[in-house]
């Protein structure tokens, strides 16, 4: 509240007392606010008294007929002000109104420039600034020779000019507001010489090692003659017709390996272009092994498939340490992939983003549902870390489940040129399975893909309340490692991107939590080609924060995968999960479920095995409230060896948290979501005893057999 203090300054006036004038209904955090109120009539000295002003608002003018409200508001939020004068005869009168300060939409560049143009000829594109704060600056890196930039300090950024030089530019734009927030883009641009000059046709981008491999490309525009110049083939494979329009290629490739394979065109006037493409050749393989392996031939069904998808992956290499992918890829209905992104996680490798050569890279599909893609690698983004620095590795975190790191974990880790896998997706192209087929990596991996929906990627339809499972390692010191799940409820801000208010169950070796609160993080927005973004989360426990970073593929608005993205040091975790949308307040279980969890043995060995173990559950809830808990350990098709006829089930509505309690029970904790729609799934599950298992409930479609 502020108070003003009598002055004696002033006139004198007749009538009654009266304020006049408004104040303005609406205000943006950081953005400066005025509305000025008025007196007429009283007598005498005035003196306002004014309460309840946003943070960031004052009062000036407090002694004079004239009250002045001016600043920058600082935190959003209703506000109902009160001012009120008094002039010196103690005549009063006192003015109220409702004041909304809300913060900025999210800073976003719209548009984007041509992605070709031609030396000499007129070039034109235009960014814009939506959300934040205006005024706006905008910084851009890289635009091709001849092209420049205007309007670098006002909404809109024009780019102009013909170009005067061939190449491809990846262009860098930032786009910075008033308050310091930034967008960022970065786009490719191809201009291409005067004369037209261009390549056609391609070279394979996979073979086999002592398998025929041939390719042709042709010289098309320009003048000719044409001179040809390629370098970096394949061990084994030559060319010839250098000196025509149409080069070939052909031979058998001698080693394995990945080649960055080139071809340079130059006509009589000095026109060039160039081709490219990475080669990825791989050792001999049987005819069983290479369905999936190798660039798919196709199975005649490709064009039904031109729907996004995202994907995640979570299983164990050689040395039964963890290892994990999770990516998207859009299919173009001809055997072809439109866009994709992928991210990995392993003990020994850490974390990596692969650009994909989408160029190399392809999939078949056949009429029983069955498909194979092959993502070939450019090489790797940056570390992949949401927010670099963000965190310190915690060491103090775990349990006593901890499992020795073998001697030769890094030795079985190999950089991929590719990603091979076998999927499978169900007759409405909504979701399936998918599992790494080759034998190269020494590793088995197999996991879930699920059909994404791009129209629904941006934060604003993103839903405001998720639960979410993860399950993955926690990196102990003195080289062991601990199987981790995490369970929990978060709520999403769609203006800032801002997880808060979050509650959570983690198991850490063995270490059960309890139930957390005050969890928090952040996610980006994501791509619209993938669904791609980045994040972080973190929790405090009485043994200190549990926090990682993290890249996301959304699937729609209420659903998205995620896999951790730190880097493979004690103290930090490598997880993959699921999040689906939540509601508050929760709904109440009622009905018949299924329990599935996956943790770890614990033997008399200080859980020094790495063996998996299954648990299933069978769960009944009456109407009445009454709970049937049956539980099955190592896998389905055996009789229950648990059973808890008395089990309590009791729900927090708030969070969704619910708990199972049974004596001399150590019965796992699920967080609900929203709804049963997505595989029917009806909460995330996290176990509470040394196998630190994760999984999921799932509604039960059909009546329990006897």
């Amino acid at each position: 509240m502020l108070v003003a203090v009598f002055a004696a300054a002033g006139c004198s006036s007749t009538g009654a007392l009266a304020i006049v004038g408004n104040v303005a209904p609406d205000g943006t955090v950081g953005v400066p606010y005025n509305s000025t109120l008025a007196v007429t009539g009283g007598t005498g000295i005035y003196t306002w008294t004014v309460a309840n002003l946003p943070p960031g608002v004052t009062a000036s003018g407090t002694s004079s007929s004239t009250l002045v409200l001016s600043g920058k508001p600082t935190t959003a939020a209703d506000y109902t002000i009160s001012a009120t004068v008094t002039d010196t005869k103690l005549r009063t009168d006192t003015y109220t109104s409702g004041i909304d300060i809300s913060t900025s939409p999210v800073l976003t560049i719209n548009g984007t420039l041509p992605f070709t143009g031609s030396v000499g000829a007129a070039y034109s594109g235009t960014l814009t600034a939506t959300g934040g704060t205006a005024p706006y600056t905008w910084t851009i890196e890289n635009l091709p020779p001849g092209l420049t930039a205007a309007g670098e300090s006002t909404s809109t950024l024009a780019v102009t000019g013909p170009p005067t030089k061939a190449g491809t530019f990846i262009v860098a734009i930032t786009l910075t507001d008033s308050l310091g927030a930034t967008a960022k883009s970065s786009i490719p641009v191809t201009i291409s010489s005067a004369a037209g000059l261009a390549i056609t046709g391609s070279l394979p981008a996979t073979g086999t090692v002592g398998a025929a491999y041939s390719g042709s490309l042709m010289a098309t525009g320009g003048t000719g003659p044409y001179t040809w110049l390629l370098s970096n083939l394949p061990q084994g494979v030559g060319d010839s017709g250098l000196d025509t329009d149409t080069v070939t290629v052909s031979g058998s490739p001698m080693s394995d390996g990945t080649y960055n394979a080139t071809a340079l065109v130059t006509d009589s006037k000095n026109n060039t272009a160039l081709y490219s493409v990475t080669v990825v050749i791989g050792a001999g393989q049987s005819a069983a092994d290479s369905a999936c392996t190798t660039m798919p031939s196709p199975l005649g069904n490709e064009s039904q498939l031109m729907q996004a998808f995202a994907f995640v992956m979570n299983r164990t290499d050689a040395n039964a340490l963890p290892v994990s992918w999770a990516g998207s890829f859009t299919p173009d209905g001809k055997g072809k992939i439109a866009a994709a992104d992928v991210d990995e996680i392993s003990l020994a490798g850490g974390p990596a983003s692969y650009r994909v050569n989408l160029e190399g890279s392809s999939y078949s599909y056949g009429s029983d549902g069955n498909g194979c893609l092959y993502l070939a690698f450019d090489g790797v983004n940056d570390a992949g870390t949401a927010a670099p620095g963000s965190h310190e590795p915690n060491l103090e975190l775990g349990g006593n489940v901890k499992s020795a790191i073998p001697s030769n974990a890094a030795a079985a880790v190999i950089v991929p040129a590719s990603l091979s896998v076998h999927f499978t997706v169900s007759s409405t192209y909504r979701a399936g399975t998918i599992a790494v087929t080759s034998g190269t990596r020494q590793v088995l991996e197999w996991g879930h893909i699920y059909a994404q929906t791009p129209t629904e990627f941006a934060p604003a339809k993103l839903a405001p309340q998720f639960a979410f499972g993860a399950t993955g390692a926690y990196i102990a010191p003195a080289d062991e490692i601990e199987h981790a799940s995490m369970a929990g409820s978060i709520a999403f801000i769609a203006e800032t991107g801002a997880l808060v208010n979050g509650s959570a169950d983690n198991n850490i070796g063995g270490d059960i939590s309890g139930e957390l609160s005050g969890a928090r993080g952040t996610l980006t927005p994501s791509s619209i080609a993938t669904g791609r973004g980045t994040g972080s989360y973190t929790v405090d426990t009485p043994r200190g924060e549990i926090s990682f970073d993290f890249a996301y593929y959304a699937i729609d608005a209420d659903d998205f995968i995620f896999i951790s993205s730190d880097s493979a040091e004690p103290g930090n975790f490598l997880l993959t999960g699921r999040a689906l949308a939540a509601a508050t307040p929760a709904p109440s279980l009622s009905g018949r479920y299924h329990l599935e969890m996956l943790g770890v043995y614990v033997n008399g060995n200080a859980g020094h095995s790495r063996t998996t173990l299954d648990e299933t559950g069978r769960l009944e809830i009456e109407d009445d409230g009454s709970t049937h808990f049956s539980w099955v350990k190592d896998g389905w098709g055996k009789s229950p060896v648990l059973a808890y006829p008395n089990a309590i089930a009791r729900t927090d509505f708030l969070t969704g948290r619910t708990t199972f309690q049974s004596p001399g029970a150590a019965l796992p904790v699920a967080y609900l979501t929203r709804s049963t729609s997505k595989e029917s799934i009806a909460g995330f599950l996290v176990g509470t005893d040394d196998s630190a298992a994760s999984g999921t409930l799932h509604l039960a479609l059909t009546p329990f057999k006897p």
